[in-house]
This record gives C-alpha cells, sequence and structure tokens, in this order.
C-alpha cells in the first residue's frame, strides 16, 4: 500500500448544457438513448443525457477512441467497466443537476457528491444507515449545523467506499465506522483496505473518494459543454 494512485475528477454543471442537450443525445448509441427516454421528468433525462455524454466525451480523449465506439457494460454486481480497459477505473455520482465523474488508471475507485439539505429528522435518519459508534458521534455535535454537516461527511464517505469495494449494498452502512477517518485515511472493512477523502466540489455539497488498497492524489476539473476547465489538484 506505499504505492499513490492518481484520479482525475471532472465537475459537470447540467444546466450549463442546456443548449447542447440535443446534441448530447443524438451522439449518444441507440441505447443510451432508449435509456434516457424511459425518464419520467425531464430533470432526469438531462441529468442522465450530460453525464454519459460528458463520459464518452472524456473516455475518448483518454484512450484515444471514437466516442461511439467506446463499450461501457456492468459486471455481475452492476459496477460499470469500459470493456477491453482492465486498466481503467471510473464511477459517477449526481446529486440534482450537478454530476461527478472520476478516473484512475491504478485502482478501483468510487466517489459520491450529496447536495447538503438541511433534514428535521436527521439523528432518525443515522440511526437507519449509521453504524452505533457514527450516530453517537453525531449527537455528540454541539449544533444542528455541525450534526448536519456530520452527517453528510460520513454518509458520502461512506457512498464512496461501498462503491469502490464493488459489491454495492451487500455491505451494509451499519456493518462498519468511519467515525475515526472522518477528514480523511485508511480504513480496513472486511478485509480491505481504503484510502477515504473528503472532496470540495461546491460550497453546497458533500463529496467524498474512495480508493482501493493504495494512497491518492487527485485533481478536480470543471468540465465545461466544449472543454475542461481548469483544475485545483490535490
Amino acid at each position: 500500500m506505499n504505492q499513490t494512485a492518481h484520479v482525475d475528477i471532472w465537475e459537470i454543471q447540467v444546466e450549463s448544457f442546456a443548449n447542447r442537450l440535443d446534441s448530447c443525445l443524438m451522439e449518444l448509441p441507440e441505447e443510451e438513448r432508449t435509456r434516457a427516454s424511459r425518464f419520467l421528468f425531464e430533470k432526469d433525462r438531462r441529468v442522465f443525457a450530460v453525464t454519459r455524454w460528458s463520459l464518452r466525451r472524456i473516455l475518448s480523449k483518454v484512450i484515444g477512441q471514437d466516442m461511439a465506439s467506446i463499450k461501457l457494460s456492468v459486471d455481475a454486481l452492476g459496477r460499470p467497466y469500459v470493456e477491453g480497459r482492465p486498466d481503467l477505473d471510473f464511477n459517477i455520482s449526481h446529486s440534482g443537476q450537478l454530476s461527478v465523474i472520476s478516473l484512475s488508471r491504478e485502482s478501483r475507485i468510487g466517489v459520491d457528491v450529496e447536495i447538503v439539505v438541511a433534514k428535521e429528522n436527521l439523528l432518525e435518519i443515522a440511526k437507519r444507515v449509521f453504524s452505533p459508534e457514527e450516530v453517537g458521534f453525531i449527537q455528540e455535535s454541539y449544533s444542528k449545523t455541525e450534526r448536519m454537516i456530520l452527517f453528510y461527511r460520513l454518509w458520502t464517505l461512506k457512498e464512496a467506499l461501498i462503491k469502490a469495494d464493488g459489491r454495492g449494498f451487500s455491505l451494509k452502512t451499519t456493518s462498519f465506522s468511519l467515525a475515526n477517518v472522518i477528514d480523511g485515511g485508511w480504513v480496513k472493512v472486511e478485509g480491505s483496505s481504503f484510502y477515504l477523502m473528503p472532496l470540495e466540489i461546491t460550497d453546497s455539497t458533500k463529496a467524498a473518494l474512495a480508493v482501493k488498497d493504495r494512497a491518492c492524489t487527485y485533481s478536480i476539473k470543471k468540465f465545461l459543454p466544449e472543454k475542461a476547465g481548469s483544475s485545483n489538484q490535490q
């Protein structure tokens, strides 16, 4: 675990693609256009179309392959991957009109982003999804604002770890505690090691990155309708 992975992360503000939605859809494979058409609400269709188009655009630039010819699939547990490219791992998360795409050449990764929304029943939710140690950690906070921040920090860390693990929610969120790595660091869960990092994407969100078996550096870039913007490297 002395090797370090690098993870590229793209922030996608879906609303900035308002004038590109039709062209994004047209450039997607038929199967993905069909999936987009099944969304009941326009906002969800827009997020799906823009995020998939952005993913294909990013992969195309990284591997030097035409967007339409890139084959995306899912494994037996529903985890997505690029066919024929075992050296690449990617993960996607979205909340509201914000999507985040992460990509690594060195390790399995998971990313999660959540818009912070005040919840009156915060502790009741925490008791259902967090370990007793984590619930106690939240309860010890001095203010509602602090409790809310801790809740979203823990939730995004857990989601990112579960996605990097690859088994989905068969790994129960209540079965392990991240109270000791709330600011990031190494944790071992059911025999696997993960390096966790909180991310700062926007002021209104909490986000996290998990990398399996390696520490990591990362860069966050704004992905714009025509090109990627400047990056913030860590």
